[in-house]
């Protein structure tokens, strides 16, 4: 969605965190995967990445 200034309305933004994070819940609930797993995963990831840039 182009605009003007390049950036969008805070009221926009707001809206389309809470239509993303809500798709997020359902296909994170649809395939039995936990907050938990997620974070963890991410944190393996980050120290991964963290690694690799020594």
């Amino acid at each position: 969605m182009p605009v003007a200034d390049g950036e969008l309305p805070l009221d926009l933004k707001r809206q389309l965190f809470g239509v993303l994070a809500e798709q997020i819940r359902q296909e994170r609930e649809a395939t039995g995967v936990s907050e938990v797993e997620i974070l963890d995963d991410f944190n393996e990831w980050q120290k991964e990445r963290r690694a690799a840039r020594e």
